[in-house]
Parts: structure tokens; C-alpha cells; sequence
């Protein structure tokens, strides 16, 4: 009998401890556009890093559907360089992460911060991902801070 109130207590208060904590979550406060265009930027950036700097067209074609028209055809012209538009460096980083968005003139706008770690030191730098949406959204331009 003793066993089975304890049994019954556990299960209430195991109810009421998850009824607590989903009374607690937090309301998204980010734009739905910013929420809308955040999986590109990520996507983009978990491919571009993958595959390091854009050598040739076959390393482009990974993130082109990505590209805004206007961005792909400047990125074309670069294909080769040791500068790498789209981290704004010829350090390639090691890793990155988006941060946050505000929307300036309609248009999503994304805090993303690149790491480099070396045996001495551990570095960041932060550069702005803009995004437009055209038939879906795409990155526009990139910039650094």
C-alpha cells in the first residue's frame, strides 16, 4: 500500500514538474522573416565550409541555390582568388554561427561569427549576411563589420 502512494506521488509530481517548465518557455521574438530566412544562411554555411574555398564551378554549383543572381555572378568572377567572399577572408575559419537578425529595409539581415583556432589562440570575427527573397530566400550580400 505504502508503495503504491509513493508510486502515486511520484507520477504527480512528475506531472506537475512538466506542467511547470512548459508554462516557463519563452516567446519567439525574432521577425518571422528572419525565422523564414535563417535555415539558408545556415545551410549555406554548413556547405561552404564543408567544402573550403570556392575553387572551381563544381564548388560552386554546391551553393548556388543559395546565391542571390547578382551574388553568384560576382562570386563566379572570384572563383580562384585566395579572398573568400562569402567569410570576407583569405584566413579560411575553422567553424561558424549565425547570431542574430534584424530586418533593415524589408530585408533579413544576420549576425554570423567565424572562429579560428590555432595551438596559441582562439580568434572570432563577425560579418553581416544579407538576405532577399526571391522565389524563396537567398543570400544577397556579404559584408564584413
Amino acid at each position: 500500500m505504502r508503495f503504491r502512494t509513493y508510486v502515486i506521488q511520484a507520477s504527480l509530481l512528475a506531472i506537475a514538474l512538466s506542467l511547470a517548465l512548459s508554462s516557463c518557455s519563452q516567446p519567439i521574438l525574432e521577425p518571422e522573416s528572419c525565422m523564414a530566412a535563417r535555415d539558408v544562411v545556415k545551410r549555406l554555411y554548413s556547405i561552404h565550409m564543408d567544402g573550403g574555398v570556392i575553387k572551381d564551378s563544381n564548388s560552386l554549383d554546391r551553393i548556388k541555390p543559395f546565391l542571390s543572381d547578382t551574388l553568384l555572378e560576382q562570386i563566379k568572377g572570384e572563383i580562384g582568388k585566395s579572398f573568400d567572399y562569402l567569410t570576407q577572408t583569405e584566413n579560411f575559419p575553422k567553424a561558424f554561427r549565425v547570431g542574430g537578425c534584424k530586418v533593415v529595409d524589408g530585408k533579413p539581415e544576420f549576425s554570423v561569427l567565424l572562429f579560428w583556432k590555432t595551438e596559441e589562440k582562439s580568434t572570432q570575427r563577425e560579418i553581416i549576411v544579407s538576405t532577399t527573397k526571391t522565389e524563396g530566400w537567398v543570400v544577397e550580400k556579404v559584408k564584413s563589420k
